[in-house]
């Protein structure tokens, strides 16, 4: 995670506060539980940086949408022809 986090853009603010862009990490179930995990498990570090700030974790239902568009293609378009 950490080396993942290294490519997240920070930007300092004029009073010398650093804040990171929002980066979204997506990935299936498993990925997303792991990602908050690893942030939930450095919640309370000193800096933004080893608190992981700027990841957020997306789901992607892709099986799902792989699959709504085979029945698709299946119902609009004939094999036979």
């Amino acid at each position: 995670m950490r080396e993942l986090h290294e490519r997240v853009p920070l930007m300092t603010e004029a009073d010398g506060n650093e804040v990171f862009d929002r980066i979204p990490v997506v990935g299936d179930q498993k990925t997303m539980e792991r990602g908050m995990e690893a942030q939930f498990s450095v919640k309370n570090a000193y800096t933004k940086s080893r608190r992981l700030e700027g990841l957020f974790f997306q789901l992607a239902d892709w099986h799902h949408e792989n699959k709504f568009l085979s029945v698709c293609y299946d119902l609009s378009f004939v094999r036979d022809s």
